[in-house]
């Protein structure tokens, strides 16, 4: 399994701030708790089950990437996990290149 991290990823799909935020309270309200990490445990769970797969989005801020660069526009193809120290790892494709695991 090969990793690549990066810093940002955007979607590419304009989305309404005030959205954003509502999204968010939900979110935050239906935690088993206040603690960080049933908090991102939720987040996950919302995104696993709202987004639709596979979806494009732009590489903001690429770092110790051998194959991604700032701007490189790659699909994500799912949600794989959510590890506190590196965030979220989602499997992506770039172009016709075999899938790689983000974090």
């Amino acid at each position: 399994m090969q990793f690549e991290y990066l810093l940002a990823l955007s979607i590419r799909d304009p989305i309404n701030m005030k959205d954003i935020e509502k999204i968010i309270e939900e979110v935050v309200s239906r935690a088993k708790s206040k603690k960080r990490k049933h908090i991102e445990d939720e987040w996950f769970n919302y995104l696993k089950e709202n987004l639709e797969f596979p979806f494009e989005a732009e590489v903001n801020l690429a770092s110790y990437s051998e194959v991604l660069n700032d701007g490189d526009i790659v699909k994500v193809k799912d949600l794989d996990d959510m590890i506190d120290m590196y965030g979220m790892i989602m499997k992506i494709k770039k172009k016709r290149r075999h899938t790689t695991y983000l974090c």
